[in-house]
């Protein structure tokens, strides 16, 4: 007879609580190898900003608030102020919690429902299994959103080099360069001449370990080695560093340039089936290319034979993306109505991820607008490929 799994190690199928407690212990076990580990906090000064509200279910909103600054002209003299105090500016913006779900068969591995009767040690490695599926999801739901894929919410400003109009006209000349990423910052920190997108209030920085305040530029593989091969940056980049300990878990740091730390990410690979959250068979979470067309990689028709693709980064603010988490992610298990000689597991989480977009609740600012837009997003297009 076989060794019987110790009672510290037995978690009741039936306790809803154990059994979600023990799931969401299995997502902290993995959370660390989320790529955005280090850019994710419960304020709108991290990058990725994360609400959750255990009292919400699927079809729930969660709201976001944010304050504005104060910036009206002050009286002088004897000019009267009363009645004519500066309204407090609030901008806010909502998210609708959604269940997504996602299930493994276990064959005939379990030939019980109660985890108690089993050896943890099964039911943990398909909660592995899931909680990893999870991470490399909710990644690629980040960077869909950076990039303006997810739900088909485009992004509004974006720059592409020498002035290129479309992804259509981007040429092989148009690289990731030292002399691009000068022009970039010009126009991030002026807040005007993109190539998509009116005068907008720039991005705020994202303050990195050791109190450093800067955006965070995320490239892809083409754009490192563009980089990686220009002379100009060379130079410059044996001497950036991005100190603090804390920054060791954003992953793929190249260094620092004025105002940018710079990452690369990995290539999305796996396939799309719509651009609804979790409609991607994500097998690596990345950045996606672009084609002429609009498609992104991973989407039918992608690789339409003489389409130019593009290489899209983004730079990242404070608030640049939300997270909403409703009720506690839950592991399930299912037995077969065949007499129990298969099984299943799954994890049912309950959440949602976008781009802020702010609403100005009581009025907007006259030229660092903040309403109506990507808060802390700009999308950065560079020639890739053209498809043969």
């Amino acid at each position: 007879m076989g060794a019987q799994p110790s009672q510290t190690g037995v978690v009741t199928y039936g306790n809803a609580l154990q059994r979600r407690g023990w799931m969401v212990e299995g997502l902290v076990q993995e959370s660390a190898n989320s790529w955005w580990a280090g850019l994710k906090g419960k304020t709108n000064k991290s990058i990725v900003f994360i609400t959750t509200d255990i009292s919400k279910g699927a079809g729930h909103e969660v709201h976001f608030q944010w304050d504005g600054n104060a910036s009206g002209a002050g009286k002088v003299d004897k000019e009267r102020l009363r009645g004519n105090e500066e309204n407090k500016k609030q901008f806010s913006d909502k998210i609708r919690v959604r269940r997504i779900r996602h299930g493994l068969d276990n064959g005939d591995e379990f030939d019980s429902i109660d985890i108690g009767n089993q050896a943890l040690s099964e039911h943990a490695h398909s909660r592995g299994l899931l909680a990893d599926w999870y991470i490399r999801q909710s990644d690629q739901w980040l960077f869909d959103a950076a990039q303006g894929m997810l739900n088909n919410e485009s992004l509004t400003h974006i720059i592409r080099p020498n002035g290129k109009a479309t992804i259509a006209n981007l040429a092989a000349t148009d690289k990731f360069s030292y002399d691009f990423l000068v022009t970039l910052e010009r126009i991030v920190k002026s807040a005007k001449g993109y190539t998509v997108g009116g005068k907008r209030r720039r991005l705020d920085p994202f303050t990195f370990a050791g109190g450093l305040r800067k955006y965070l530029l995320i490239i892809d593989a083409k754009q490192a080695e563009d980089l990686a091969m220009d002379a100009k940056f060379q130079a410059i980049v044996t001497g950036g560093d991005v100190r603090g300990s804390d920054n060791r878990l954003i992953k793929g740091v190249l260094g620092t340039f004025r105002s940018f730390v710079i990452v690369e990410a990995d290539d999305f690979q796996g396939k799309s089936v719509s651009r609804t959250i979790a409609k991607s068979a994500v097998e690596v979470a990345g950045l996606r290319q672009i084609n002429a067309d609009g498609i992104f990689s991973g989407e039918a028709g992608f690789g339409t034979s003489g389409k130019v693709v593009a290489s899209r980064a983004v730079i990242l603010g404070a608030g640049a993306l939300q997270v909403a988490n409703g009720r506690s992610p839950d592991y399930k298990y299912k037995s077969s109505d065949d007499y129990d000689i298969t099984s299943g597991s799954a994890i049912e989480v309950w959440t949602n991820v976008q781009a802020s977009i702010l609403k100005a609740e009581n009025g907007d600012y006259e030229e660092a607008k903040v309403g109506g837009f990507q808060y802390g997003i700009i999308a950065v297009d560079t020639y890739n490929s053209t498809n043969p």
